[in-house]
């Protein structure tokens, strides 16, 4: 079975119309406000190595883009590429993550794969992150503000402090799960795909002049942050782990304000056969951290930070995904 979208249709759009037809993807992003093409495009994923893996780009069967034309085609043109006629596999594998150089995605069909639990099990588990929530802009205001405060102290234990507190406070409210959409009453969380996959409730945030926003509205004073993020081979991972491990031996407390938004983040991703798909199987690191508004103000344990970003560039050899633009000189292996 396969269904068709828009370029624009968002993830929440995708999951929830495609859930009325009894379809899931298997797999995907954990933020709703993505669009399907921007997620064919740059290969945005999941986490998970079972069956095709988590990349939506590796569950599409057929795509519309429009590419350039002459001036009888008005300068442009739609192609469609299909796997079940006239299309090859060399040219799906390109245009599938392409980054918009082969044309603009239009539309494009994915289809299903059928693994549940069995029918009868009881479960109405819902998913609602709890990061991704609408929250009060005075408590955004106040987190920036300390967050702020001890990095001007160089306050390492004050932000393991309150390292300790989320991480406590999203583990007894796990993270956002509850077992019937209300309340959480613990292990396991059974319920339908599309109420657990994704989430992203403050995209629904009131119309209340910014009594409540996302965590990142640049409208509000609160979250402003740095991020770091890379693939390592599953071949690699565990020197990786390991040397992050002999860091942390050196300097208990330098990981600390990673902690504060949620340490790092491990997804696992499968190779894939789109040109600029992952060569391998892999583990995708997202490492979030605090990000001064004065662009020449250091962070705290910015040495360690960048250790870890060379360590693995150049020791373990691997692939950077993007970083957020920073100011100063381009060192060798940063783009």
């Amino acid at each position: 079975m396969r269904m068709s979208v828009e370029g624009g249709v968002t993830l929440r759009q995708l999951i929830e119309e495609a859930a009325k037809a009894g379809m899931a993807l298997p797999y995907a992003p954990y933020w709703w406000g993505l669009t399907v093409g921007g997620m064919l495009g740059t290969g945005a994923h999941g986490s998970s190595l079972w069956g095709k893996g988590t990349a939506l780009h590796d569950y599409v069967e057929a795509i519309r883009i429009v590419i350039p034309g002459g001036s009888r085609d008005s300068y442009a043109r739609i192609r469609t590429l299909d796997m079940n006629t006239n299309s090859s596999h060399a040219e799906m594998d390109a245009v599938k993550v392409s980054l918009g150089v082969l044309g603009v995605i239009s539309q494009k069909a994915v289809y299903r794969i059928d693994n549940r639990v069995n029918i009868n099990a009881s479960g109405n588990g819902l998913y609602d992150f709890t990061p991704f929530r609408s929250t009060l802009s005075l408590i955004l205001g106040l987190l920036r503000s300390t967050e702020e405060l001890q990095e001007s102290l160089n306050d390492a234990e004050g932000k393991c402090n309150s390292a300790k507190l989320i991480s406590s406070t999203l583990e007894i409210s796990a993270y956002g799960l509850t077992n019937n959409g209300v309340i959480f009453t613990g292990y396991p969380v059974i319920g339908y795909h599309n109420r657990l996959q994704s989430s992203g409730t403050c995209l629904d945030s009131l119309q209340d002049d910014l009594i409540t926003a996302c965590p990142w509205d640049p409208r509000v004073n609160g979250e402003f942050f740095h991020q770091t993020t890379f693939s390592v081979g599953l071949s690699v991972i565990k020197s990786f782990i390991e040397d992050i491990q002999q860091l942390i031996a050196l300097e208990p407390k330098a990981l600390c304000g990673v902690e504060l938004y949620n340490g790092i983040l491990m997804r696992y991703v499968k190779a894939s056969s789109a040109c600029l798909g992952k060569q391998e199987d892999a583990v995708d690191l997202d490492i979030t951290y605090y990000r001064s508004k004065d662009p020449l103000s250091p962070r705290l344990y910015e040495d360690v930070l960048e250790e870890i970003e060379q360590m693995t560039l150049f020791k373990l050899g691997v692939s950077k995904k993007f970083e957020l633009t920073r100011p100063g000189p381009t060192r060798p292996g940063l783009t």
